[in-house]
């Protein structure tokens, strides 16, 4: 993992605080469950134990979260990281989630189907 990566708590904008004000959450009970050593179910499954979840909520963020970086608003941040880390040449890297994927040694994959 590289020595940038954030937790979002510097930067409203990351993922972590965007989910949570997407779905109602307050980020600070996310980093307090977490802290406290819940699982990544166990923080889940008590965010949503009194909500329904909305199939068309799941639909815009999985959108949003696949696309993040490519042609948008975060597209020269996602340059300015990859720079940073040593994938500046990396014209693969085209979003936030290949950019995570490669720094954390998984194979790229394609979820918003560019080739």
């Amino acid at each position: 993992m590289s020595a940038g990566y954030s937790t979002g708590t510097a930067d409203p904008t990351c993922f972590d605080p965007r989910y949570c004000r997407f779905w109602g959450f307050e980020y600070e009970d996310v980093v307090a469950r977490t802290l406290a050593g819940d699982s990544d179910d166990e923080v889940f499954a008590a965010l949503f134990q009194d909500r329904t979840i909305n199939p068309e909520h799941i639909l815009f963020w999985n959108t949003f979260i696949e696309k993040r970086g490519l042609h948008d608003e975060a597209s020269v941040g996602l340059e300015a990281d990859k720079a940073a880390n040593g994938m500046g040449g990396r014209i693969d890297v085209r979003t936030y989630l290949d950019y995570i994927d490669v720094d954390e040694g998984r194979e790229l994959r394609r979820a918003c189907g560019a080739s």
